[in-house]
């Protein structure tokens, strides 16, 4: 046995001594498996750390049922998937991801967590405070992690596609279907997938499509707000996507990404709404409303990044453009027909640089300009009612190093910042064929000096310290009306890291904000934002500044070897509006005017995350706590009045893989709120507690059956207090074939209760759920 195994590993090790450092663990991994020794049994560690590099085995984590490279995150200690496709690494949010050590997505990375396939995945790596700029590594930490996709070799330099359809009745016909096409090269890589589904699979966050069709667009229909509940019940949409993605390396510094997306998505949504709006210091104002809706867009957008990252400079140029074209109508209490159309153009293009001087100081600069076109147009046509809302804005700012010096433990830049911006705003108010015209336009100008201290001992502790300082000019013109002011500019920023060992670390961060309000805040003439809410600026009030300080606390403590992660952050931000925005009710509109009175709002909120991964049936347990309070001032009918709301979220989530043929998952999560008016608590204290389980079980090698439910409630009211939602999937594997049975919703669940407030302004409302849905289905993997 003994000399078996000694020439076996002999043999193992003459084959692993050439390998680069990338392929070690893959290869052997593969070797291991190949020879299907039956004498020896090699554990790999699920987990190690090599610096700030933490590497998850992917193999250790996957199981026989996961698709996509998302199924295979969840499983991670320490790693979270919001419902958005957003990943979260102990506490703090990703801010680069990359595949094989590049970035092709950008941002837009759920197109790769969501298509890549689990099966491919050799090692996910976190790499903790990473500095994308090759000339500040190992000088200046990054102020996020990022997360690096490495693949096993066999999936590498082919091209490899995955066909998955799915049919059935809801009870109309039901689909979801997508096809994709990648290939991960050295010098290039390609992600091109085309999706499209009626069944809540919500495919704007997937590419950076707006979801939203109002605010933005400065007037449009008053639809249904959606509930905080899984997309497959609430999201009742037709949607297509096509996302297609190429990176180049042209060499080893250079790199050429481009991106093109498309979408077309429908959306239905239906409820029984009551809003309640405080009209002095006793009295409340009840809008009791049947809404209805029907909206679609189509969206196209493009990026374009050049990225030069060497030693003795770094270049990043990305061009980008969009356009999205929404439409569609509402219905209020079967009376108030709301038709709906706009459309809105961005052209963007950003410059950074960096570049090592003689005196070896690190110079940085920057370059931006934009360019933005949005028109809405609300109609009521049984009202003879009209509004047309068009908006224009160009910017453009740049930044440069002056002085920039070097030396150790300290770094001094010295830079100049200018920036200029203009925004048109034109509306029109239709109402019985009287045309109420407006027009505003507003210039703005900034230039300022900032110094910049960077003050470090190597990784351990580090600061970070720069002040804008300067003036700026701002003119306004409606035509009747005009003035012109110079304010003072302040832009404080300061970051200070401490790191005293490898699991601890410790950050507090400050930033302080400055903005001035936009042309179409300014009107004098009274623009419908709904069919029921108004804004105006009767009183010429003039624009002045609005300033934000923003602190935040953080500390989080890393133990690989015991797959123990967990963080505590405090959150303060203060904000000071120059002017505020009182309302008044007048037969039955709500009529927002601009006052010339400033205003605060305070936001405080501790957040605690918690994750150990186990060796034990290779399972996770994750706990997370949220506690705060959101404090603001409302002017009604010339009055000041205080809102205020209390919030705490428990969440405590575990999964496990008992045998080979049993897994089980489940998630709990706890909210309580309370609003309080001008110091006094309203009604009793609000709360919910959510339920979702799911086991997958294996009877057969090639079959799993995967019940799930969810359990709701409420105590907002009597009706709908409980919501119980029972899904089950029934898988066949057959080779890279996949046949599958979906059912959703089996109890055909169709109200959902929703309730939000502030203090000020409550709003429940009974939100319709999509029905029962049964489809077969086939994945296909083709490589």
């Amino acid at each position: 046995m003994s000399a078996r195994l000694y020439i076996l590993v002999f043999f193992i090790l003459s084959f692993a001594v050439p390998m680069s450092a990338q392929q070690d663990d893959e290869r052997l991994d593969s070797l291991i498996r190949t020879l299907e020794l039956k004498e020896v049994v090699v554990t790999a560690k699920k987990i190690r750390q090599s610096g700030d590099t933490i590497s998850y085995a992917a193999s250790s984590y996957i199981s026989k049922n996961d698709k996509t490279l998302e199924d295979l995150l969840r499983k991670m200690p320490g790693i979270e998937v919001k419902s958005d496709g957003q990943i979260i690494y102990n506490g703090q949010w990703i801010n680069e991801f990359y595949i094989e050590g590049l970035d092709m997505l950008g941002s837009n990375y759920g197109v790769a967590t969501k298509n890549i396939d689990a099966h491919d995945i050799g090692t996910v790596q976190i790499l903790e405070d990473h500095q994308d700029v090759k000339m500040l590594q190992g000088v200046r930490r990054g102020a996020a992690p990022a997360m690096n996709i490495r693949l096993k070799q066999n999936a590498k330099g082919i091209w490899s596609s995955t066909l998955d359809g799915a049919i059935g009745s809801q009870p109309n016909i039901s689909w979801d279907a997508s096809a994709s096409l990648m290939n991960f090269r050295r010098n290039a890589q390609n992600i091109s997938v085309y999706k499209t589904n009626n069944i809540g699979v919500d495919l704007r966050p997937e590419i950076n499509a707006p979801s939203t069709y109002t605010s933005s667009y400065g007037t449009g229909i008053l639809y249904p707000e959606t509930p905080s509940l899984s997309n497959k019940y609430t999201y009742r949409n037709t949607s297509h996507s096509l996302s297609v993605n190429q990176l180049l390396k042209l060499s080893e510094d250079k790199t050429f990404t481009f991106n093109l997306n498309y979408l077309f998505d429908k959306e239905k949504r239906n409820s029984n709404d009551e809003t309640t709006y405080l009209s002095d210091s006793v009295a409340r104002y009840i809008i009791k409303e049947s809404n209805s809706s029907d909206i679609h867009q189509h969206f196209v957008g493009t990026h374009a990044v050049y990225k030069l990252n060497g030693k003795k400079i770094y270049l990043k140029n990305t061009l980008s453009a969009n356009a999205s074209f929404p439409k569609g109508e509402g219905l209020i209490n079967d009376l108030i027909l709301q038709k709906f159309s706009a459309h809105s153009i961005k052209i963007d293009d950003e410059l950074k640089l960096n570049y090592k001087k003689h005196n070896g100081g690190i110079a940085d600069a920057s370059f931006h300009i934009s360019y933005n076109d949005k028109k809405g147009l609300l109609n009521l046509p049984n009202n003879e009612f009209c509004q047309i809302v068009d908006q224009r804005s160009f910017n453009i700012d740049g930044s440069g190093s002056l002085i920039a010096l070097s030396i150790p433990h300290f770094m001094f830049n010295l830079n100049g910042e200018v920036d200029a911006s203009w925004q048109h705003a034109n509306t029109n108010l239709d109402i019985d064929n009287q045309s109420m015209p407006d027009d505003q336009q507003t210039w703005q100008v900034g230039a300022r000096v900032t110094p910049k201290i960077f003050w470090h001992y190597g990784q351990k502790f580090q600061w970070l310290i720069y002040v804008p300082a300067g003036f700026m000019y701002y003119k306004s013109d409606n035509q009747t009306w005009n003035y012109n002011k110079t304010f003072f500019s302040i832009r404080p920023y300061s970051n200070i890291t401490y790191k005293p060992s490898d699991r601890l670390s410790f950050s507090l961060t400050t930033i302080g904000e400055e903005s001035l309000p936009s042309a179409i805040s300014l009107m004098v003439q009274k623009r419908f934002i709904d069919y029921r809410t108004t804004i105006s600026n009767p009183g010429h009030i003039e624009a002045t500044m609005n300033r934000t300080l923003k602190t935040a606390f953080n500390a989080s403590y890393t133990n690989v070897l015991d797959m123990l992660f967990g963080s505590l952050a405090l959150t303060y931000v203060q904000s000071r509006y120059g002017n505020s925005s009182g309302y008044d009710i007048t037969d039955d509109i709500i009529n927002y005017i601009r006052l010339p009175y400033s205003t605060n709002s305070r936001i405080w909120q501790l957040d605690q995350t918690f994750s150990k991964g186990f060796f034990r049936w290779n399972s996770k347990v994750s706990e997370s706590f949220s506690i705060g309070m959101n404090n603001s001032e409302y002017y009604i009918n010339d009055e000041i009045h205080e809102g205020k709301s209390k919030y705490l979220r428990a969440k405590l989530s575990y999964n496990a893989a008992f045998t080979k043929w049993l897994s089980f998952e489940t998630s709990n999560e706890y909210t309580l709120s309370k609003s309080f008016t001008d110091g006094k608590a309203n009604d009793g204290t609000k709360h919910t507690f959510t339920n979702a389980t799911s086991i997958i079980l294996w009877p057969f090698k090639q079959l799993n059956v995967s019940p799930s439910v969810m359990f709701y409630n409420n105590n907002y009211s009597t009706s709908y207090r409980n919501n119980v939602f029972l899904n089950c999937n029934i898988e066949y594997t057959l080779g890279n074939t996949i046949l599958s049975l979906q059912c959703s919703n089996l109890l055909n669940n169709n109200v959902f209760r929703r309730y939000n407030d502030n203090g000020i302004i409550r709003y429940s409302s009974e939100y319709h759920l999509r029905g029962r849905t049964i489809m077969v289905g086939i994945r296909i993997r083709i490589t």
